[in-house]
């Protein structure tokens, strides 16, 4: 999980931001949803996905929360969160 590509070039695009990516948005088989040019396989077959880009974490950096999110364990929090 480690090492992978980032979001911004893969399925939340933001071309009106510099600083975000190189690759292009394509149209995908639902209409209204955008994925990579590096994605134009994934693109044809969308309507049998979910793409979840609503994630967000109380954690502020970003260590803690790949833990947070791989285990469910916060830092001294001392449990599992259910």
């Amino acid at each position: 999980m480690d090492g992978g590509p980032p979001h911004t070039d893969t399925f939340d695009l933001k071309p009106e931001i510099a600083e975000c990516g190189i690759f292009k948005p394509i149209d995908t088989n639902v209409p209204g949803i955008q994925i990579s040019e590096l994605l134009p396989k994934f693109a044809q077959m969308v309507d049998r996905a979910a793409i979840v880009r609503s994630m967000s974490t109380i954690e502020n950096e970003h260590l803690r929360a790949r833990v947070h999110l791989r285990t469910g364990f916060r830092d001294g929090q001392g449990g599992v969160a259910w």
